[in-house]
């Protein structure tokens, strides 16, 4: 029966597992400037262009970096493109104005 006895208890595994991400916390450097702007680009896109079908007159979406957009009445948009961000990017096609994430 002594190898009952051998092993690490539950408040253990706890105390190690805080400490661990605490260390990871603390060490893994975070930037959002860039990585937000990315992900707050597609919400903005299909604003603009739901307000270009709703009020059946062009608009054109520009943002801080330096992307510009122009929507038709229809809601397509007029050229196609790719927009670069530092962590992917965002290919806007012709005809529907679908963008693609990569």
């Amino acid at each position: 029966m002594r190898w009952l006895n051998k092993g690490y208890t539950l408040a253990e595994m706890c105390a190690v597992l805080v400490i661990v991400s605490l260390f990871m916390n603390l060490c893994v450097p975070v930037s959002t400037g860039q990585i937000s702007t990315f992900y707050q680009f597609p919400d903005a896109y299909l604003l603009k262009q739901s307000e270009a079908l709703c009020r059946a007159e062009s608009t054109v979406y520009e943002d801080d970096e330096g992307h510009v957009v122009y929507f038709n009445a229809a809601g397509n948009v007029r050229s196609a493109g790719t927009m670069h961000f530092r962590h992917r990017d965002i290919v806007v096609e012709l005809g529907g104005g679908r963008i693609v994430i990569r």
